[in-house]
């Protein structure tokens, strides 16, 4: 099934590029629609949902007049980082968000789900009966549990690592699968599609 993404795209890919931003002494790059004082162009000649965010090319340059000065050089280090993190986000979310409720047909005419899931046939099942109260058991067994402590070394600021692990669609981008968070303390998380969930006791930048 074919759907126009066109408006769709220019949408999101608008809302996760006006959020780019990078500093260092030199001064201040963002992606921004007015007010700037210096211009350039991003180029990404090859964004697709067939590309994975590695695959992406992503290309700085100032517009012709402009000087080719630091902060083109940071834009292109530091810039194009958060950018290419904005493509991934883009990738995600279009396979996820945009083909909610398709159908595919099959070469045997049922249709499957977005995810590739063969939908159920009905015909010729009978329901099973509920059991009774009288033959209502406990199931289920007693799992030992332990507590895990896991360290790991980011090469990134304090600041843009909490926004990437309390941004929802920045930690899909992360964990390249669904996830749902609530980005408070005491909100509840569902990573890798739900195979990971919690809540967060607290929320803390260092």
């Amino acid at each position: 099934t074919e759907r126009d993404a066109s408006n769709w795209s220019t949408d999101k890919l608008k809302t996760l590029f006006l959020a780019v931003r990078v500093q260092d002494e030199e001064g201040k790059c963002e992606v921004t629609e007015s007010g700037v004082q210096y211009k350039g162009h991003v180029e990404i000649p090859n964004l697709s949902e067939e590309n994975t965010v590695d695959e992406v090319e992503i290309s700085v340059s100032p517009v012709k007049g402009e000087p080719d000065m630091n902060l083109v050089a940071l834009m292109r280090e530091e810039g194009v980082k958060l950018l290419r993190e904005a493509t991934g986000i883009y990738i995600s979310t279009l396979k996820t968000e945009f083909t909610q409720g398709l159908s595919l047909p099959t070469m045997n005419g049922e249709a499957v789900d977005p995810v590739g899931q063969p939908a159920l046939k009905t015909e010729g099942r009978k329901a099973k009966p509920a059991p009774s109260k009288t033959q209502a058991r406990p199931v289920g067994v007693k799992i030992p549990t332990c507590k895990n402590t896991l360290r790991e070394t980011f090469l990134t600021s304090p600041e843009e690592l909490h926004r990437v692990f309390t941004t929802q669609e920045l930690v899909r981008a992360f964990t390249h699968a669904p996830a749902m968070l609530e980005a408070d303390k005491g909100g509840k998380f569902h990573l890798v599609d739900g195979n990971v969930s919690g809540e967060l006791t607290d929320l803390l930048c260092r």
